[in-house]
């Protein structure tokens, strides 16, 4: 997560993004599994649909910023002159700045993968 959090387009998206989406999952979850027990009260449906509005919302914009960066790999590796080498050597051995200036990733290290 910690190396995740350091994508540029994921900082935009706010703190505890990742929880947000956990809570809300669960809170639908278990509203579901009232409405299949009973009907559900004009409230709790109300609540039902704005809370899986939100989930969805939130896991819609995780799922495009993790799709932006993962198409930021392929032009990385084109504009590198190290292709033979494994994709870690060159981000954190070979062209760490580059991979910087390319994906918007800070801080990475060996460490971190």
């Amino acid at each position: 997560m910690a190396a995740v959090e350091r994508i540029e387009g994921w900082r935009a998206l706010g703190d505890n993004v990742i929880e947000t989406i956990i809570n809300k999952s669960e809170k639908v979850k278990d509203l579901k599994a009232k409405a299949k027990e009973r009907d559900l009260t004009p409230k709790e449906k109300k609540e039902l649909s704005a809370e899986e509005k939100e989930y969805k919302s939130a896991r819609k914009l995780v799922q495009e910023k993790l799709i932006k960066f993962a198409t930021r790999i392929p032009a990385f590796m084109y504009l590198t002159d190290f292709r033979e080498n494994t994709l870690q050597d060159v981000i954190t051995k070979l062209e760490p700045d580059l991979f910087r200036t390319v994906t918007g990733l800070t801080g990475v290290t060996r460490e971190s993968w």
